[in-house]
């Protein structure tokens, strides 16, 4: 895989990246900025619930993690 400073339009991106059988999962405190987690693997609903499900056991009681996910078919609104 190489980089390239090449400028694509989103569908594009979107193409590309559809074809990777990896994606890196990320949590982030939008107040503090702090990385919650980082987690490589599938772009699965099954990754997906098990990430928000380990992000929720690190927020305090009563937070619900969201996710705003555009790169499943399946998650291509928000979830709480």
């Amino acid at each position: 895989m190489r980089c390239e400073t090449a400028d694509i339009s989103e569908a594009e991106a979107i193409e590309q990246l559809s074809r990777s059988p990896r994606w890196v999962w990320t949590a982030i405190d939008p107040e503090t900025k702090l990385l919650l987690k980082v987690q490589v693997g599938e772009r699965t609903l099954a990754m997906t619930q098990a990430v928000l499900h380990e992000v929720a056991q690190l927020l305090a009681p009563g937070c619900v993690p969201a996710l705003c996910e555009r790169w499943l078919p399946q998650l291509s609104h928000c979830h709480r």
